[in-house]
């Protein structure tokens, strides 16, 4: 955003977005108050998340993930995969809650290592979720909402697509 849009075009840009993953109220998205707080545990716990995911996927899948770019299509087949098995009832959402954590984690630190920004705590309407700002244009995200929305709801919340985004931002 490098100063071309004001602060009030960012928190609606950030309404709109946080309305697409599911962390804004619906009646009254415009009202909504989005709060970010930098953290460094939260920063820490995503880091080591990412990085169990990254050995889970190697160890369990024969997958080896490197924080790069590319490596989020094999994350994005896996999160496929989490929410086929999740319609066919071959996988229980309480069970595979954690790897869903690290699979949003693992998206976070690829973008926050190829593209600079800060873990942190989301607040929205009181509720707190890990969140992400980007280092360039202060844009919010929500990795780990937005793995889980891929998991549980298919296709609409593409991993790579919320990638390439929020690389862009």
């Amino acid at each position: 955003m490098n100063g071309l849009f004001s602060c009030c075009v960012l928190r609606g840009l950030c309404v709109v977005l946080l309305t697409a993953i599911g962390l804004s109220n619906s009646a009254g998205a415009r009202e909504s108050r989005i709060v970010f707080t930098a953290d460094r545990h939260a920063q820490a716990t995503a880091a080591r998340e990412a990085g169990e995911f990254v050995r889970f996927a190697q160890a369990a899948l024969g997958t080896r993930l490197d924080f790069s770019e590319d490596s989020m299509r094999s994350v994005e087949d896996l999160a496929g995969a989490l929410h086929a098995d999740l319609r066919r009832q071959r996988a229980d959402a309480t069970e595979i809650a954690p790897l869903v954590t690290m699979i949003g984690s693992y998206l976070g630190e690829v973008l926050r290592r190829n593209h600079g920004g800060e873990w942190g705590w989301l607040a929205i309407n009181g509720r707190q979720v890990p969140g992400f700002r980007a280092a360039r244009s202060g844009a919010l995200f929500a990795p780990v909402e937005t793995a889980k929305r891929r998991v549980h709801h298919g296709a609409t919340g593409s991993l790579w697509r919320a990638y390439q985004v929020n690389a862009r931002r």
